[in-house]
């Protein structure tokens, strides 16, 4: 009985011991799955035209929601691959609709344009090791976008006077983007803060257009 109890209290002693170890085990210090929500500010940059440029559209927001894998490549680099499903909604600036005649001239409006799609990051970078719990990230990268829905509309006394899908008349669906990101880990949840910075043309006429956004977002590790 007393050669039991001893054995018992051993096992009891192992098992505490390596639960401590599981315990040192940070989320920063392992592979791991996090699902974000992000809080998402756009801005379309100005449409240009030979030597000239203008303002087209207004900035707006917008929110994203997905996942990303950090892929620990060694003890600090990292890979970080994600999908994050978004709606965007910004505003045309002051854009004139018709074209009105002396006694009534033309209106002008600032339609919503409402954009839905898919943006898929793969960013690579570097952590640092700073917090008793977590982690301070750093990483940049690629990131492609692709577009389901763009529209614009405008209601005048419950009539429709201006609709469009703008992907079958301006907008390109398919946008590359460049990412920069800074984000903290503590424990299982984690802070992130990221710059967009549009590669691409995503406008089909002659003029040119870029979009660029910031991004707040707030996770949780798996």
């Amino acid at each position: 009985m007393k050669r039991l109890t001893i054995c018992f209290l051993i096992c009891i002693c192992v098992m505490t011991t390596q639960a401590e170890d599981i315990e040192e085990i940070l989320s920063s210090d392992c592979n791991h799955w996090t699902v974000t929500i992000t809080y998402d500010t756009t801005i379309p940059g100005k449409w240009k035209l030979a030597n000239d440029s203008f303002k087209m559209f207004k900035p707006g927001s917008g929110i994203s929601v997905g996942a990303d894998y950090m892929l620990l490549v060694g003890k600090n680099f990292f890979f970080e691959p994600g999908a994050r499903f978004f709606i965007d909604n910004y505003r045309y600036d002051n854009i004139t609709i018709g074209e009105g005649t002396t006694s009534e001239p033309a209106k002008t409006y600032d339609p919503p344009v409402r954009k839905i799609g898919m943006r898929l990051p793969f960013t690579g970078g570097y952590k640092f090791d700073i917090f008793k719990r977590g982690s301070l990230f750093f990483s940049t990268g690629p990131e492609l976008v692709i577009g389901i829905s763009a529209r614009t509309k405008v209601d005048e006394d419950q009539t429709d006077i201006f609709e469009e899908d703008m992907y079958r008349t301006r907008m390109r669906r398919f946008d590359v983007a460049w990412d920069i990101r800074t984000a903290i880990i503590l424990d299982r949840f984690r802070v992130d803060l990221t710059g967009a910075i549009g590669l691409t043309d995503i406008i089909k006429t002659d003029a040119q257009m870029h979009e660029y956004r910031i991004s707040i977002g707030l996770g949780y590790i798996f």
